[in-house]
């Protein structure tokens, strides 16, 4: 028979298109572009973001300002009220006063903070627990494992007592006449 190139080439193109339609079908069946829900870390991380404050710049009045603003009428006859001093406030209360939003970063952080150590307390409790549970079935394996011991002493010691049975005899099978 003699060799025939076109038929190998034949052959050979119709094995690699096989071959990468296989893959390629496999590779979409397989859709490498799932989506995840996102994680613990990365929810967290989100929240974190989106409660940072964020300054935005107040745009100037789309309406122009008349140039002459007449002043507001008085009422007629309004009796002076001495007010009480107010109180000094501090630095601190007069910035909270001002930006409520700057203690909740400092509190998320702290949410934060609690929520990983009762995290970190609840994994060291189930390592604890886990610990436990092997050295228990641990114990238990090593008691059953004497106990198997020791009846097989027993035992072992109970057959030496005993006289050894004589062996079996053989059937005699009787071939050619014997």
């Amino acid at each position: 028979m003699a060799f025939s190139t076109t038929s190998y080439l034949a052959g050979v193109g119709s094995v690699v298109v096989i071959l990468s339609s296989g893959f390629a079908g496999g590779y979409m069946l397989a859709n490498p572009t799932h989506q995840d829900p996102p994680n613990r870390l990365q929810r967290l991380a989100a929240e974190g973001q989106d409660s940072k404050p964020v300054a935005q710049a107040t745009p100037a009045p789309a309406t122009p300002q008349p140039a002459v603003a007449e002043p507001p009428p008085q009422p007629a006859s309004v009796p002076a009220v001495a007010k009480a001093p107010e109180p000094v406030r501090s630095t601190a209360a007069q910035a909270n006063a001002e930006n409520p939003n700057a203690e909740k970063p400092a509190a998320e952080k702290t949410r934060i903070a609690e929520a990983r150590a009762a995290e970190r307390k609840r994994a060291e409790a189930r390592k604890f627990a886990e610990r436990q549970r092997k050295q228990r079935e641990l114990e238990v394996a090593t008691v059953a494992v004497r106990r198997l011991m020791q009846d097989r002493d027993d035992q072992k010691f109970a057959a030496m007592d005993q006289p050894e049975p004589p062996p079996p005899e053989r059937p005699h099978l009787g071939l050619f006449g014997q």
